[in-house]
């Protein structure tokens, strides 16, 4: 059985300086990253080597 590893991150737009976070997990041995919860006025957005984050009124990425 594999083992689901949660881990939070904090989010920060580099322009209107708002803070987030979001919650993710990842299974033991896979590569793949799911986004569990993110904070209210940021998005996510699925990329083939993995998951990126950017403030939705912005729409510019933001820093971890």
């Amino acid at each position: 059985m594999s083992t689901l590893e949660q881990w939070t991150e904090i989010l920060r737009c580099p322009h209107c300086e708002s803070e987030g976070s979001t919650t993710l997990s990842q299974l033991e041995g896979s590569f793949d990253v799911m986004v569990e919860k993110i904070s209210e006025g940021f998005e996510a957005v699925q990329f083939e080597y993995g998951v990126n984050f950017r403030c939705a009124p912005c729409g510019i990425p933001v820093r971890k």
